[in-house]
């Protein structure tokens, strides 16, 4: 059972930094996953940076509600009863797609297909394996999503994460702890 008082802190607290337009409370997961299914999420949080993002994450944990976070919403089911406590969805923030010194900079919430396109755009080949992924690069991160031979290890050099108390890390490939459909992150929460 989650604490209404909680709640309803936690709204307040964060309404101080975040609008409340991205503070949705009871709002129906359906519109927000890609199979269109799913009850509501107590609140749900449209972080547009990661300092919003850890806000919310710390605030959540220092009033001990639960939190989920979520990319696009592809490959989600949600039940009917919905997400109790916190629901974290991260492709509202901003985003960073740039390229410098033949590597690509992307933040979590784009598309895997956008960033493959963009990859082609800028004459830049090894993504091509993950045009037809579905989902977001984040997500493809977080399970080393492959298909035909390719994988995210194969092309990621460097992430930022968010961990689960709120604090911002930056990992180099040897220490994103890759291996088939696994990193480092799901253990980690990050």
């Amino acid at each position: 059972m989650i604490n209404k008082y909680a709640l309803t802190t936690f709204v307040s607290e964060l309404s101080i930094s975040v609008p409340m337009e991205r503070i949705l409370l009871d709002e129906p997961m359906s519109e927000h996953t890609t199979f269109a299914v799913g009850g509501p999420a107590d609140v749900l949080i449209l972080p547009e940076s990661v300092k919003e993002m850890s806000l919310a994450i710390r605030a959540a944990r220092r009033l001990d509600l639960p939190v989920t976070v979520l990319g696009g919403g592809s490959n989600v089911l949600v039940r009917d009863g919905g997400i109790r406590g916190v629901v974290i969805q991260l492709n509202t923030m901003k985003k960073v797609l740039a390229c410098h010194d033949r590597k690509i900079m992307a933040s979590a919430g784009f598309m895997l297909k956008d960033v493959c396109q963009f990859a082609q755009e800028n004459s830049l080949t090894g993504i091509e394996f993950a045009c037809g992924i579905p989902g977001t690069l984040g997500g493809a991160v977080f399970m080393n999503a492959g298909a035909y031979d390719g994988e995210m290890s194969h092309v990621v050099s460097r992430v930022r994460t968010v961990n689960s108390t709120g604090g911002v890390h930056t990992y180099d490939a040897p220490n994103l702890g890759f291996s088939y459909r696994q990193s480092r992150f799901q253990k980690s929460q990050e």
